[in-house]
């Protein structure tokens, strides 16, 4: 089940959204690419199955929301959040989520669920003279971008190197061994068609679309592939 939210927010994050590009982008560790004017902030709120007590802070998925749970409140509408970049909650008592994480989120925003754990930390409390324990949530970054993302990407990255059909069938069946005959045939196809739209001119924006999720339809898994096919064109296409 979904446990990472993202929610704008009209004060400064680390987070920030490019809003020509649709590109997720870390404030502290990048040159600002945009105005004032084009950029959104966002927070992530990382969210558990953790029982809720009065004065947690909660997500609400009905509302998109975020609150302090307060009692009579029914707690089965609400998930509780552990993690996040909104400094207000931080500065309550809610765990940051680190850079480590965020560096690997703006490469894969699509992901919207990751695995917790509960790491035992041991502090050498120097006023004691004894070790204290305490424990903090852990991300267990993924090994894998989503599959189909990782393909439909790869895939465009091979059709923009413009490979000899040789060397493009040889690369795919490297990257992709198990569905090889598929991704070859969309490529193919996406570039005969990208060759016709450059030649004519004449399509428009939703008859290539279209075009490209026709050449597409080859490949089993298809669950985002109108999605990325979309975004994809829309990034790209010469304005």
């Amino acid at each position: 089940m979904k446990n990472i939210h993202i929610l704008s927010t009209d004060k400064p994050s680390r987070l920030y959204r490019n809003l020509l590009t649709d590109k997720l982008f870390i404030l502290e560790n990048s040159v600002m690419d945009v105005s004032e004017c084009n950029r959104e902030y966002q927070n992530i709120y990382i969210t558990n199955d953790e029982e809720i007590k009065e004065g947690d802070w909660v997500y609400s998925e009905q509302y998109k929301s975020i609150l302090q749970f307060k009692l009579p409140s029914n707690k089965y509408f609400y998930k509780k959040i552990i993690l996040t970049t909104d400094l207000d909650l931080v500065k309550d008592g809610v765990q940051t989520i680190d850079d480590e994480f965020l560096k690997w989120f703006v490469k894969n925003p699509s992901c919207e669920k990751v695995d917790i754990e509960n790491e035992r930390v041991i502090l050498d409390d120097v006023n004691y003279n004894f070790d204290v324990v305490e424990y903090k949530y852990k991300i267990i970054i993924p090994k894998e971008e989503p599959k189909l993302t990782k393909e439909f990407q790869e895939c465009i990255d091979f059709n923009d190197k413009i490979y000899s059909k040789e060397t493009l069938e040889e690369a795919i069946i490297k990257k992709f061994p198990k569905s090889s005959n598929q991704v070859i045939d969309f490529a193919n196809q996406l570039r005969r068609e990208g060759a016709k739209w450059q030649a004519k001119r004449s399509y428009s924006d939703e008859e290539v679309i279209d075009i490209l999720l026709l050449s597409y339809s080859s490949i089993s898994d298809r669950s985002l592939a109108g999605a990325d096919l979309r975004k994809w064109f829309e990034q790209f296409k010469k304005k």
